[in-house]
């Protein structure tokens, strides 16, 4: 009974961790970070920065970019990258660039120069604008759950950008700062529910068609390998292992994983065979009172959370839910 107590309490805890946009570092964590801090910090702004000038200016600087933050973490919330691209980040800096340079550029000195600057800054940002709202709106073909939550975020989008442009009304620009700032505190809470959701809703995974040329006679000594050695249940199994036992370089192993298995990457391809292992031990009858964390482990998961996270991702299903399903069939 204390047993069963402990795996409950050890699951639930697990699942709320889960649940939080915060938690094991992800890139998906970090963005919301960032969004969050340059938030907050145009916020806090509004209320110390006149107060204290010293931290108001610091508060300025950090939070210069929080339209270039919602669209990095648009990103991260509706696209399955598997190589994350620099690019974007390189915009956001130079955007960064843009309102530091007219921040510090007093208005008397405004030259041709920071004219063109100023120019460049109002582009970006309106293009980030509208692309924030494009990521969203760009998957509809998807599940209904998937797609509603899509013309949801979409939605309270667009009505906290309408919000934050009444402030140019004739009437209203006596209210402009507190028209941004109940804009702000919208975003910032509509992004934590838009990271909560997709915690618990992750992007399904999807396997890429597999490519007419490539490494045949690699890929059947690789799934030999996985299948008979079992090393996906290693939990720090990594490529460079997989390339020295089969003395192959790993540019070889990633191309074959790639175009003959037709996995997005090494970490997909070891969690599909860790995700498999795991249901035919949640399906047993004779295992039904082991763990779940304990299942988790023994599959080569290092901890319950990501378990948890690429289980959904995979079946649909919490590993509780397949584990009471399986017991009714």
């Amino acid at each position: 009974m204390l047993m069963k107590i402990a795996q409950i309490r050890i699951e639930n805890d697990g699942m709320f961790r889960h649940g939080l946009p915060f938690g094991p570092v992800a890139p998906l964590t970090l963005y919301w970070a960032a969004f969050a801090l340059s938030v907050c910090a145009f916020i806090a702004e509004y209320f110390v920065g006149g107060i204290v000038p010293q931290l108001g200016v610091v508060l300025v600087l950090i939070g210069f970019v929080p339209c270039g933050m919602a669209w990095l973490l648009s990103r991260e919330l509706f696209r399955q990258e598997t190589e994350r691209k620099a690019w974007p980040l390189v915009v956001v800096v130079t955007l960064y660039l843009t309102c530091l340079i007219s921040y510090v550029v007093p208005e008397g000195h405004a030259g041709r120069l920071v004219g063109m600057v100023a120019s460049m800054k109002g582009l970006i940002g309106s293009a980030m604008l509208l692309m924030t709202f494009v990521e969203a709106i760009d998957g509809l073909k998807a599940s209904s759950a998937e797609r509603r939550f899509r013309l949801c975020f979409a939605g309270g989008y667009a009505a906290i950008v309408f919000v934050s442009l009444m402030n140019d009304q004739r009437g209203l620009d006596v209210w402009q700062e507190e028209f941004r700032i109940v804009a702000a505190t919208l975003a910032l809470v509509g992004a934590s529910a838009a990271v909560l959701y997709r915690r618990q809703n992750p992007l399904a995974q999807t396997k890429r068609p597999k490519s007419a040329a490539g490494h045949p006679a690699l890929a059947l000594r690789l799934e030999r390998l996985i299948e008979t050695d079992h090393v996906f249940l290693e939990p720090q199994i990594k490529v460079a292992d997989v390339a020295e036992r089969l003395r192959e370089p790993e540019y070889k192993i990633s191309q074959c994983i790639v175009s003959d298995l037709g996995f997005a990457n090494f970490n997909q391809m070891i969690n599909s065979y860790r995700i498999a292992e795991a249901k035919r031990r949640l399906a047993r009858p004779d295992l039904e009172g082991q763990p779940i964390l304990s299942i988790a482990m023994d599959c080569g998961f290092g901890s319950l959370g990501p378990f948890n996270r690429s289980f959904k991702a995979m079946t649909g299903l919490t590993p509780s839910a397949y584990r009471r399903q399986a017991a009714v069939q």
